[in-house]
């Protein structure tokens, strides 16, 4: 059955991924795993499997994929781009997804043995997706690019799921044109102080991405609540003026959807996509 996400994972890390927002019940999401052996891909309980053969022209891989991906509009393509043989299946992937037209988002973590700056593979990423996301390695280890790299994946699906009347794929699309890299956020909190706590939250998240967030020129921003505790006039200026501040730019596009959602209680949810472009010698990272 067709779903609204395709969730493509190339490599170990990208179907640990996928795996992990399968446990967490994202089920509306096609999940791929792509791997180059069979084993592992045996192992693996995601429900669509194919085998890396190492194509040079990618044909295999993309007839494999083509008829998984069936009519969905959002396409992430998770992979660490330093395991084996992985660079190359990236680009086949984010080629066919350019071609059926679909909005393609590459989920990306960044280490310091592969430099952002003259590389090649995320250039030519940068080309052909609509978005690129891609994290700054951290001295926490590779457990807080994981987390930030579902985190970034529910974020901006959620975003896509309930705002479809005030956020539509154009919009996601438009915030993402252009060389340059994209962000998402993501964090609940309540209490009597839940708008400083979210925001609180978000600013640690911003650290994990790979640009300065001075130089953000685009934010599309979903503030969710619960119809039990509605969101105050006041909170939603704090929250606002909070993240402008911290960006510390008056961004070119800033635009902000409402949600009311039951299931929060007395939380309020922040969720928010970001976009910098890069610099002359490339993105800056933070």
């Amino acid at each position: 059955m067709d779903t609204l996400f395709t969730g493509i994972g190339i490599g170990p890390l990208g179907v640990n991924v996928l795996e992990h927002l399968y446990n967490r019940g994202m089920h509306d999401l096609t999940a791929i795993a792509c791997l180059t052996d069979s084993d592992q891909l045996r192992a693996s309980f995601l429900p669509n499997k194919v085998v890396l053969t190492g194509d040079e022209s990618g044909s295999s891989l993309t007839d494999a994929l083509q008829p998984m991906i069936g009519s969905s509009e959002l396409v992430f393509i998770v992979a660490d781009l330093n395991e084996p043989n992985t660079s190359r299946a990236v680009l086949q992937t984010a080629g066919l997804v350019h071609s059926l037209n679909r909005l393609s988002v590459a989920i990306i973590p960044l280490s310091i043995d592969f430099p952002e700056a003259d590389s090649t593979p995320l250039d030519e990423l940068d080309h052909l997706c609509d978005g690129l996301i891609a994290f700054a390695p951290s001295d926490s280890g590779d457990d807080l690019q994981f987390h930030q790299m579902t985190k970034a994946i529910e974020g901006l699906a959620d975003l896509c799921r309930h705002n479809l009347g005030m956020v539509d794929f154009e919009d996601i699309r438009y915030v993402m044109r252009g060389m340059g890299r994209g962000a998402v956020v993501d964090e609940k909190a309540t209490g009597e102080n839940r708008c400083e706590a979210v925001l609180e939250k978000a600013f640690r998240q911003l650290e994990a991405c790979a640009f300065d967030v001075t130089r953000i020129d685009r934010v599309l921003m979903q503030l969710s609540y619960s119809p039990h505790s509605p969101l105050l006039m006041r909170e939603q200026r704090t929250l606002t003026q909070g993240l402008l501040d911290h960006i510390g730019s008056d961004p070119r596009l800033f635009k902000v959807a409402y949600l009311s959602d039951s299931k929060l209680d007395d939380q309020i949810r922040l969720t928010v996509l970001l976009w910098a472009p890069m610099n002359d010698s490339g993105p800056t990272v933070q």
